[in-house]
């Protein structure tokens, strides 16, 4: 009888095994493009893996004062009577020389040639931020003519970032870039020494494409990154780090980079409150992330300004100077001493062929020993600039298109390598 017993619950269990098998199968069948009759029988191998994506950009030109690799380490000191507003006493204290310092001037305002002469006997390269004569009247090209002259007359190496804050400035869009775009050619003609940056605040990056004026009129693209201590208490960190991202991986195959501002602020006037450590986490986030992830930003340049003024009705002040508690600047001086921050501007290889990695915002899939991509891989505006004509037919599962990432790269004429140290994998162009 106990035999019996035992053999009916022995058969239930194999019938209940089976019954299990063909409703997981059922659920797990895979949908096919009618065009593409490749079946995936299940989706149980189905694992998104954590690989950064990098493609070879190999036909690339380096942009006038662009660094093969490496990124260019820059400061504003003029408003730091802490450091005696000097570049030797700032360098003294953050113990590395720096590439680019920084001057803000009106247009059509006097060229400040003692100030540029200063910056080049000691070999470092000014990057003059122009602003508009006035808000309510921002775009008075008869200036330009003369200030450029005055900017290319001694043919020094020099950045120049126009009009920066393009939301502050009365018109419309088009307006800006038509200014932007003359302010350029004539540049262009008087001094061909310049470097333009086009540079947009961070608050203002996800609509900065109506203000964008195309990439015969600038040389770099930029953003500027005003961390107040309004955001450290919101620890808005990771909201500042997110659109830093969004800023490289939106630009990065057009222009080299540049993070043409920041300020950090570390105490405020209006609650005599200190954030160091929080000062100290983003700092490292920001400059660590540059050496690491981010090879088209190729220069980063620091604000450092002891008091400045957040608030006119009630006196607020903000400290944003890395050289005056000890803890940030030893922070500072760290960050930099790497050999990724380079001293000296490049001045020779503008025009010169090489590579660039261009890191792809894309999932990654593993099934059935294979990698695969979304149609996020499509969408990635170096994909579209680049092979805006690749069309690719896709195995479905549950409604999600996937593509071989090895099919696509033999379309392309590119390689695929994994590097599973760095969790990365990388399209290299087949050079065979």
């Amino acid at each position: 009888m106990k035999k019996k017993y035992w053999s009916i619950i022995y058969g239930s269990i194999i019938i209940i095994f089976f019954i299990c098998c063909f409703i997981n199968q059922s659920h797990s069948s895979v949908s096919t493009n009618p065009h593409d009759k490749q079946t995936i029988s299940s989706e149980q191998f189905l694992i998104e893996i954590p690989y950064q994506l990098w493609i070879e950009e190999n036909n690339y030109c380096l942009n006038l004062y662009e660094p093969i690799e490496g990124c260019y380490i820059g400061a504003y000191i003029l408003a730091n009577k802490y450091v005696d507003f000097d570049i030797q006493e700032f360098e003294k204290k953050v113990q590395k020389p720096h590439s680019t310092y920084m001057y803000n001037l009106k247009l059509g305002e006097p060229f400040p040639l003692d100030w540029v002469l200063d910056c080049t006997s000691q070999m470092k390269v000014p990057h003059i931020i122009i602003h508009p004569p006035s808000h309510l009247f921002p775009y008075q090209e008869h200036l330009l003519e003369q200030t450029s002259k005055e900017f290319g007359e001694f043919f020094i190496p020099m950045f120049v970032q126009l009009y920066p804050n393009f939301t502050d400035y009365m018109g419309s869009p088009s307006e800006y870039k038509n200014f932007f775009q003359t302010a350029s050619r004539i540049f262009k003609k008087n001094a061909p020494n310049v470097s333009i940056v086009w540079s947009l605040p961070v608050e203002n990056l996800y609509h900065s494409f109506l203000y964008d004026p195309g990439d015969v009129s600038m040389d770099w693209i930029g953003i500027h990154v005003n961390i107040s201590t309004k955001e450290q208490e919101k620890n808005n960190n990771k909201d500042i780090l997110q659109s830093i991202y969004d800023f490289y991986i939106t630009y990065q195959h057009r222009k080299p980079l540049m993070i043409s501002q920041l300020e950090i602020a570390h105490y405020s006037t209006k609650n005599h409150s200190y954030y160091i450590n929080e000062t100290k986490t983003i700092l490292k986030e920001i400059y660590d992330k540059i050496k690491t992830m981010y090879p088209r930003i190729k220069a980063i340049q620091y604000m450092n300004t002891y008091q400045k003024e957040i608030n006119s009705l009630n006196h607020t002040y903000e400290n944003f100077s890395i050289t005056e508690q000890p803890e940030i600047l030893d922070t500072y001086k760290n960050l930099i001493a790497s050999s990724h921050y380079l001293e000296n501007i490049d001045v020779q290889s503008n025009g010169e062929v090489y590579p660039q990695w261009i890191l792809l915002d894309t999932p990654i899939y593993y099934l059935n020993e294979k990698l695969y991509v979304s149609d996020y891989f499509f969408a990635q505006p170096y994909i579209q600039t680049k092979f805006n004509n690749l069309v690719k037919k896709p195995i479905i599962i549950k409604n999600q298109k996937l593509y071989s990432l090895e099919s696509i790269c033999k379309d392309i004429g590119y390689k695929l390598k994994m590097n599973q140290r760095k969790n990365c994998i990388y399209l290299t162009f087949d050079r065979s």
